[in-house]
């Protein structure tokens, strides 16, 4: 193929409002990656037809190992490498070899991407931890049931949708059960305040606040706990939880909590809560820990497949972006930072 005709294919491509770029001798046609962009959908369009090598390796756009293994997915051609008169050997731009790249699956020699892979993966073993923090860009089929597999993905706005009038409800109850009987709280202590209709809005915001701490505590430990590879139940576990969320990051049908485990995690929360007040005063602070998830898994959302216009946002954006293609065991706040600096996992730089 002469160059003409090649850069001609790659014209019509631009012309098509398709998004193409060149990263060393590859070039990749990243139209279908634009909205999934963690840096946003401009940047690709501003360098469309151009070499975005150099672009790749600087701050604040330094890419890793992980996001450079997820371009091979959009790569469509290579460029060939030419003889100079000299004998050394040169890159001629135009020089494109268009090829056909199957980018409907991901072969990884672990894992069989044409079948539903939540039984595969507990038998990757000692492999799993390394496989699950190599992110790609697809959608991945986890169980073989349609009834079950529909259940286990879940639509960001199906979130408020469930939530907010069960928040409102916890907080009418408890606002009416306060009001007609008042409860003091630590019981029996010289220190303790009664609790009533007038000051049950401060459990509300001690809820909230406790809900940033609970983020921090269940992202570390719980979702970021390394499975023992002898035990298929806990990969099990831990991939359904979190590790699919690392290894399809993109994947919007899987980025936000079902509501369905949601409740269960839920139900162990105000349990914990009602054993250290009445239950009342509980559900007043349960309701503000609901307002703190709520907030956490719209942000989430938003710092993947958002554009963020507000500093706040683009350094929470970037900083997640990292924990996520750089350093997975660090940066566990998603909604702030907060308690990443007591806890000294904060991603510095």
């Amino acid at each position: 193929m002469t160059a003409e005709i090649v850069e001609s294919h790659i014209q019509a491509r631009i012309k098509s409002d398709r998004i193409v770029i060149f990263e060393s001798d590859n070039v990749y046609d990243v139209t279908e990656f634009a909205d999934r962009h963690p840096g946003g959908r401009k940047y690709l369009e501003e360098n469309c037809g151009q070499d975005v090598s150099q672009l790749m390796q600087k701050d604040p756009h330094i890419h890793s190992k992980a996001a450079y293994s997820m371009m091979k997915k959009y790569c469509i051609g290579k460029r060939q490498h030419i003889k100079s008169q000299n004998g050394v050997r040169s890159r001629k731009t135009n020089d494109i070899d268009i090829t056909n790249n199957n980018t409907d699956q991901i072969q990884d020699g672990l894992i069989d991407w044409s079948k539903p892979i939540v039984w595969q993966v507990p038998k990757l073993g000692e492999k799993y931890f390394d496989w699950v923090h190599v992110p790609v860009d697809t959608h991945m089929r986890l169980f073989q049931w349609d009834f079950v597999e529909y259940f286990s993905q879940c639509s960001w706005y199906i979130v408020p949708i469930f939530w907010i009038p069960v928040m409102f409800t916890l907080i009418g109850l408890s606002y009416f059960s306060l009001v007609q009987n008042p409860v003091e709280w630590p019981a029996n202590s010289s220190y303790s305040i009664t609790i009533n209709g007038w000051n049950a809005s401060l459990l509300y915001l001690l809820g909230l606040l406790l809900w940033t701490l609970e983020e921090y505590i269940i992202h570390r430990w719980l979702f970021h706990m390394k499975p023992p590879a002898g035990y298929p139940s806990l990969i099990f576990v831990h991939f359904l939880l979190h590790g699919q969320h690392h290894k399809t990051p993109m994947d919007s049908k899987r980025l936000v909590f079902p509501p369905i485990p949601a409740i269960g995690l839920g139900m162990v929360m105000y349990s914990l809560y009602c054993l250290f007040m009445p239950s009342s005063a509980a559900l007043m602070m349960f309701a503000g820990s609901i307002g703190g998830y709520l907030a956490y898994d719209m942000i989430h959302y938003y710092l993947h497949h958002g554009v963020p216009s507000t500093t706040y946002f683009k350094s929470l954006k970037r900083y997640h972006v990292r924990h996520h293609f750089e350093n997975q065991q660090k940066g566990f706040g998603i909604s702030s930072k907060m308690w990443d600096y007591p806890f000294h996992t904060l991603i510095e730089g």
